[in-house]
């Protein structure tokens, strides 16, 4: 995950730190610059309120965008019946995912143009969150229900 909010709540915060540090001298040199010559209808003290007030505004929204990042999750979730518990990807567009609905499990292919039921699972599978396991349990899964289709068809011979 990227944390480019991150890195524009810091220049922000940056920026306006550097504002508040500059103001004082930045205003004299306006002060001296407009006494030396003034300026047709925009003084500088205006200049430097309306730059004040983007950067402040600049900041309060990479603020908020950071604060909405980051406290999305603690909201309290309502009971979902679909899960995904688990992806496997195959391809560049292509993966394999373990689906929890209900009280069943079924493994699903995804591709660009649609999705396809691979497996109902008889008995669920205990997964672990970031452990990889999987890809594991996918491969032995696939081996058994290849290994069975093979029975039946030397058994049907």
């Amino acid at each position: 995950m990227k944390r480019t909010g991150l890195n524009l709540t810091a220049l922000c915060v940056a920026m306006t730190t550097s504002l508040w540090l500059w103001a004082p001298g930045l205003a004299r040199a306006a002060e001296e610059a407009a006494a030396k010559k003034p300026v047709a209808g925009v003084e500088a003290g205006q200049l430097l309120q309306v730059g004040g007030a983007l950067v402040l505004v600049l900041a309060l929204i990479g603020g908020a965008a950071w604060m909405m990042r980051r406290f999305t999750g603690l909201a309290p979730q309502q009971q979902q019946h679909l899960k995904m518990l688990a992806v496997l990807p195959v391809g560049t567009r292509e993966r394999i995912a373990l689906l929890q609905i209900g009280d069943r499990q079924i493994i699903v292919g995804i591709t660009q143009h649609q999705i396809t039921n691979l497996l109902t699972l008889d008995e669920p599978l205990e997964l672990s969150p970031h452990s990889g396991e999987f890809a594991r349990k996918l491969q032995s899964l696939l081996r058994r229900t290849e290994n069975e289709a093979k029975g039946e068809a030397n058994g049907a011979q």
